[in-house]
């Protein structure tokens, strides 16, 4: 998994999405 550079904006919002993924797949979801 890459990790988004600190320097692009939406890097926040691209770590939201990856902490969404992880607890969808904590929680054994499909979104």
């Amino acid at each position: 998994m890459a990790a988004p550079k600190k320097s692009e904006p939406g890097c926040r919002r691209g770590f939201v999405e990856t902490l969404k993924a992880a607890y969808a797949l904590a929680t054994d979801r499909t979104d």
